[in-house]
């Protein structure tokens, strides 16, 4: 775990997002939850030494962000949109949240000691916009920053420079693109980087500065080149996913080097019917 700014924290290593919190003086708020069960309990000890969880913010619906949320307590609030998706079938994995169970005992077996029957937990609390939430003396703000997914959400502590990015960001990560919408990314981005901050807390890699964010702007322009030049190629969308490739951009997380190919082939799909759409 680290200490970002004096009272605001981030853990960087485990599997799924980086999930974070910011201390209070009337409590905690998290910024999403570890994904696997065996990692729950040791973050609810380092959160438990700082105060009672009183928010719980989920940036968005995937698995990685919020399969932690009956863990913990707090009122869990999102984006209209991840709320609407939450139990969405994932389009990498082919079930929703509430089918996670089977997962869990894969993937991470003695979890299932932690999660029990697992029962997911939706936000309680939504917003359709951004929202202002304050704790203490505490301004944290919820930025509607759709992107990586429709309902993404950015975490703002202006009176302490620090952005929780979330999975518009990703530092020395493979990118997922298969929820996304690459043209609100880049918008999203541009809105980020007009922030007054001085850490950033990606979705995914190690906390960095806002130079991050004009790489990963870079990035994204370098996928959708890649992809509309397939296009101009004459290449279906299948050809395009079975050929596009774009690994050598990122800096590859061992954590998913059996699904990296996977993730690669439905982010381009993806990436491809969007730009079909626009014409």
């Amino acid at each position: 775990m680290e200490e970002v700014v004096k009272g605001i924290f981030a853990e960087t290593n485990y599997f799924g997002c980086n999930p974070g919190f910011i201390v209070t003086r009337d409590g905690v708020v998290m910024v999403d939850t570890p994904q696997k069960p065996t990692d729950w309990p040791g973050w609810k000890a380092e959160i438990e030494v700082h105060g009672p969880v009183r928010w719980l913010i989920n940036t968005e619906y995937h698995w990685d962000h919020t399969m932690g949320n009956p863990y913990y307590e707090g009122i869990v609030a999102a984006h209209d949109a991840t709320h609407e998706n939450f139990y969405k079938v994932s389009s990498m994995w082919g079930f929703g949240i509430d089918g996670a169970g089977p997962w869990i005992e894969e993937t991470d077996p003695e979890g299932v000691r932690i999660a029990g029957v697992y029962k997911p937990r939706p936000p309680e609390i939504t917003f359709s916009r951004d929202m202002t939430l304050y704790v203490g003396e505490s301004e944290i703000q919820l930025l509607h920053t759709p992107g990586h997914t429709e309902g993404q959400t950015a975490v703002y502590i202006p009176d302490r420079g620090v952005l929780f990015a979330t999975d518009n960001l990703f530092v020395d990560f493979l990118i997922w693109f298969h929820d996304s919408d690459p043209f609100e990314w880049l918008q999203s981005l541009e809105r980020l980087k007009a922030l007054d901050v001085d850490r950033i807390v990606p979705g995914h890699g190690p906390v960095c500065g806002k130079e991050s964010i004009g790489l990963m702007e870079e990035k994204i322009q370098g996928v959708l080149s890649r992809v509309r030049d397939a296009m101009d190629r004459g290449l279906s969308e299948e050809e395009a996913a079975a050929t596009v490739k774009f690994q050598d951009l990122c800096v590859q997380d061992e954590n998913y080097k059996e699904i990296r190919d996977d993730v690669e082939s439905a982010s381009v799909q993806r990436i491809y019917r969007i730009l079909k759409e626009r014409g």
